[in-house]
């Protein structure tokens, strides 16, 4: 891609992230644990896909607008809204940093080894590890979670 080709796969992924709020909504309303399974499998998919298949500008704009949703306006914000409820109300303050420090810390030092996977292994593959396997262990994670460990707010319902 050209540097000018580049900008509007970039704006749409801004677009997607727009998602978390419609998505906070629905996270205050259904188990954040199938949503954050559901949102780690649709990442994996469009990761394979944007990386993978499809090559085509128009096909790398619906995918990249599905990756800030899916990243930005799914997984960050239902895990946010998931970590609020496994604590106690008092320890709100503290989940939040640890949440925000296991994204970006992490972050960081997975650009790290994706780079090295590039220069070893080419995009397709770099990109098949770090952005469609890796999320497997988040499922299981979220697999070994109990829902009855989730603290569920009773909502008034106007």
């Amino acid at each position: 891609y050209p540097p000018m080709a580049a900008t509007l796969p970039l704006a749409i992924f801004g677009f997607g992230c727009m998602m978390a709020i419609p998505v906070g909504y629905l996270a205050d309303r259904y188990s954040q644990r199938t949503m954050l399974i559901l949102s780690f499998i649709g990442s994996m998919l469009t990761s394979y896909l944007m990386f993978s298949v499809c090559t085509e500008p128009w096909q790398q704009n619906v995918l990249s607008f599905l990756q800030g949703m899916l990243f930005s306006g799914c997984l960050f914000v239902i895990l946010y809204a998931l970590i609020q409820r496994c604590v106690r109300p008092n320890m709100v303050g503290r989940a939040s940093g640890i949440h925000v420090t296991s994204l970006f810390l992490p972050a960081s030092v997975s650009g790290l080894i994706f780079a090295s996977l590039v220069r070893m292994m080419g995009w397709s593959s770099a990109a098949l590890i770090i952005l469609s396997i890796f999320p497997i262990v988040g499922i299981i994670a979220m697999l070994m979670l109990k829902e009855s460990e989730i603290m569920h707010i009773k909502q008034n319902k106007a």
